[in-house]
């Protein structure tokens, strides 16, 4: 082991892992409800506030009732860590559409499997 580097306990592993559970749980409830029926539009909201309501409830019990705040850090890190790969995942999915929706085939860019008419020509 390297000098200075600590051993993290198995235990707080073991919690954040439930943290990046409960986060992806909720990704993958908040991805099924979308897009949102006109009448459920707070289906998404609730879930997503549902989630942090319940970390932070969780949080607040481990850290404050019973006094277990290196527990209570690391489960919102697990938490935090599935909500950002995620978020990220999603705008980064939603840039690639836009982008490939507004590359002008003009400068040489596939945009269809097809080939283009002075291809075929």
């Amino acid at each position: 082991m390297p000098f200075g580097a600590a051993r993290v306990p198995v235990a707080l592993v073991a919690v954040a892992a439930v943290g990046l559970v409960f986060g992806f749980a909720s990704g993958a409830l908040l991805w099924a409800s979308y897009p949102p029926a006109r009448h459920m539009t707070w289906v998404p909201a609730a879930i997503s506030l549902g989630s942090a309501a319940v970390v932070a409830a969780a949080y607040a019990l481990l850290a404050f009732r019973l006094e277990l705040r290196a527990t209570a850090d690391w489960l919102a890190a697990g938490w935090l860590v599935a909500v950002l790969l995620l978020a990220g995942m999603a705008v980064t999915h939603e840039a690639l559409v836009q982008i490939r929706a507004r590359v002008p085939a003009a400068i040489g860019v596939r945009t269809s499997a097809t080939p283009s008419r002075s291809a075929r020509a």
